[in-house]
């Protein structure tokens, strides 16, 4: 089970949701010559109900274990938001050079106070592997866009996480980094379910497992699990400006959600092979 932190305010339960399942917009199109497939597109069945005690208890963790099974929600200055829209960065760009530009002065900027920062009450030093701005539209059904193949991805997971492994070998330290710098709240949607949970799963179907699980990128793993379990329900967590929360993206199935929004999905994203919460903060919950 991927644990949730509650390291903010009570309130916290009332800001997350629960789907019965999946919807799958288009299916895998597996190619067994070329060993290549055209992904699927995979959204939360539009039918939220706030999450029960019960599950509010399953769901929530007092203790801090690993970041590579943990969704761990955090506060950060608003400060930052400020300043990060008085330097013209909120919104959506109109093309790739303007994307460009707004990161370029992020990271002069901001992003090195802000790192400090984090570094101070949240996570220990570490080496940055990127930064970046997402930002979407509202009204869309995910904040993943696969330019490929037109279309957004929805559910998905990483596979950027090093050195490149099979499903039981994964870094589990590969994990982002994600900071609400909009105007109004945002949705991030997660399956609480771990990769060895959901090995476990597709292991009492027909399923090629091994063969799926062998590989580094696990993006059919993924999609065949969801295709396959399509009632797992999925959970979506409202967090407000100036909420952040790290996300074991290489290892948790995860997407954002803007679909009932009225104003553009701004957030940065900070990326690392080998977070680690800084002991100060475990101690909080420990």
């Amino acid at each position: 089970m991927i644990k949730v932190l509650e390291s903010l305010t009570a309130d916290l339960r009332k800001r997350i949701f629960v789907s019965p399942g999946v919807e799958i917009i288009k299916k895998v199109h597996w190619h067994p010559e070329t060993k290549s497939y055209t992904s699927g597109a995979y959204r939360p069945i539009a039918q939220w109900r706030m999450i029960n005690e019960r599950e509010a208890d399953e769901l929530l963790a007092q203790q801090v274990q690993c970041l590579g099974t943990l969704v761990v929600p955090f506060e950060f200055k608003t400060g930052f938001i400020a300043r990060f829209q008085q330097l013209g960065l909120l919104g959506v760009p109109g093309s790739r050079s303007v994307m460009d530009e707004r990161l370029k002065l992020f990271s002069k900027t901001l992003l090195p106070e802000l790192k400090s920062d984090l570094e101070s009450y949240l996570v220990e030093p570490f080496v940055l592997q990127s930064a970046a701005i997402g930002s979407t539209q509202p009204g869309h059904p995910s904040t993943t866009f696969d330019a490929s193949q037109r279309m957004f991805r929805g559910l998905h997971i990483d596979n950027w996480c090093k050195p490149e492994a099979s499903l039981r070998d994964r870094n589990v330290g590969a994990v982002r980094i994600i900071m609400n710098f909009g105007t109004e709240a945002r949705d991030i949607s997660f399956i609480p379910l771990s990769l060895r949970e959901m090995e476990a799963a597709l292991r009492t179907t027909d399923a090629p497992v091994d063969e799926m699980a062998s590989r580094s990128n696990l993006s059919r793993f993924i999609e065949t699990f969801l295709e396959t379990f399509p009632t797992c329900p999925v959970y979506h967590i409202e967090q407000y400006p100036g909420e952040g929360c790290i996300i074991p993206v290489c290892n948790v199935v995860h997407d954002g959600l803007p679909l009932y929004k009225c104003h553009e999905d701004t957030n940065v994203q900070l990326s690392c092979q080998d977070f680690a919460l800084s002991t100060s903060f475990k101690r909080k919950f420990m």
